[in-house]
């Protein structure tokens, strides 16, 4: 599964920690990565590698009725394939030619639905059937991380790294500063994600709403 930052990026951010020419620390540090690009995807509320689409694969939808269909994000979609009786089998089942239909939203991704291009096309709805819609594409927010997301795991991971070095402990000690206790975990009664990463996150966390499919 696709990481949002790479092992020398980490290196990069912290130059005085000698870790840029050593490999001591690489196989710990690629485990915080890949930990923390799967706590980002959980924490926007979306699925693995949501944010490093790569990948073409068939997703299910049930017809409804409308001119337009609502997916899952999608980063492209090439295939649209629709039951037009409502059969399941292989054989059931009619690609639809890729002038009767188009992708919105049109300047921006990810795309987020399939609409009947009427105008011109030969199709004119979805069929309201359960499980009559495939639709092949890359689904997902991007091809490659924006950087907000890889900034966010980048702060998290060296937050990781650095408590590691305390033993994972709330708060510790540095002789450097006078022996002053200093938080290094970020945790109150409720543990939770460095507030810069919130922060940066905030704009791709999923939120549920209902709305009214046009006829």
């Amino acid at each position: 599964m696709a990481d949002y930052t790479t092992l020398q990026e980490v290196k990069n951010q912290i130059p005085e920690s000698g870790l840029k020419d050593s490999t001591d620390y690489d196989l710990l540090i690629g485990g915080l990565i890949t930990a923390c690009s799967r706590l980002i995807d959980r924490e926007v509320g979306r699925h693995d590698g949501y944010f490093y689409a790569t990948d073409s694969t068939v997703r299910t939808y049930d017809g409804n009725g409308n001119v337009r269909m609502w997916i899952d994000d999608a980063v492209s979609v090439t295939k649209l394939e629709v039951s037009e009786v409502g059969g399941l089998q292989t054989t059931d089942f009619t690609e639809w030619s890729s002038s009767d239909w188009f992708v919105f939203p049109y300047n921006d991704s990810p795309k987020r639905a399939i609409v009947i291009d009427r105008l011109n096309g030969a199709e004119t709805f979805f069929p309201r059937y359960r499980a009559n819609i495939k639709v092949t594409g890359v689904f997902g927010h991007s091809a490659t991380p924006p950087a907000q997301v890889r900034q966010a795991c980048l702060i998290q991971v060296i937050r990781w790294f650095m408590r590691s070095k305390q033993a994972y402990a709330d708060s510790g000690a540095s002789p450097e500063v006078g022996q002053m206790t200093i938080n290094v975990g970020g945790r109150g009664v409720q543990p939770q994600l460095d507030s810069d990463v919130r922060l940066l996150l905030a704009p791709f966390i999923f939120s549920n709403s209902i709305g009214i499919d046009d006829d």
